[in-house]
């Protein structure tokens, strides 16, 4: 039996960064590919997996890393005019820029036991400080697998729960979001759009 066939409590309390390494090298994983430019690290990796964050599975041979999160498109109505909220970029302390174009405003992993409209509550207040919103609309869940960007060398299963939030007057910031992180601060930005979908 082999590290990712235990249940995923054990694969948390015992996985070190020594034995993810011959286990992602045992499958052809090329980790020098890994903390180079956007790649990141193997304790990126095992920290995720520690905190319940993803957790790791073999299909057909390959490790996949499954990830379920929340994606936000985020919306404000200034009177006829619409505005999106956009991730502009993030600065690494090491200095280097990533531009993102993601279609959804922000997203967040689910932690263990978390339901999805708890999880889009908490990413909001913890990135954003926005703490209500004037309305909801959940959109239709995606499911994708895919090869990781952020993991050159593994796949990614993502299992994406949506949703479309306007916010209210109170949590407005016209000059846009700032997300402070250890390792990067991350910029948000208001864009205009035509309207807000099925609003």
């Amino acid at each position: 039996m082999s590290e990712l066939d235990t249940p995923r409590q054990e694969v948390k309390s015992e996985m070190t960064k020594e034995k993810l390494e011959t286990l992602l090298r045992s499958h052809g994983v090329p980790l020098g590919k890994w903390g180079v430019g956007h790649a990141k690290t193997v304790e990126h990796l095992l920290a995720e997996v520690a905190s319940g964050e993803s957790f790791l599975n073999i299909k057909d041979g390959q490790i996949v890393r499954d990830v379920i999160s929340v994606a936000m498109s985020i919306y404000y109505q200034r009177g006829e005019e619409v505005l999106r909220l956009m991730e502009e970029k993030q600065v690494f302390t090491d200095g280097h820029e990533r531009v993102r174009n993601d279609l959804v405003s922000m997203g967040e992993k689910m932690n263990p036991g978390e339901n999805p409209e708890d999880a889009m509550h908490r990413a909001l207040r913890e990135e954003l400080k926005i703490e209500g919103l004037q309305s909801v609309i959940e959109r239709p869940t995606i499911v994708e697998e895919i090869p990781s960007g952020s993991y050159p060398g593994i796949f990614s299963k993502h299992i994406r729960y949506r949703y479309d939030v306007v916010l209210q007057e109170k949590d407005f910031k016209p000059e846009g979001y700032v997300e402070v992180q250890p390792d990067k601060t991350t910029y948000f930005i208001w864009k205009k759009v035509d309207s807000i979908p099925g609003v």
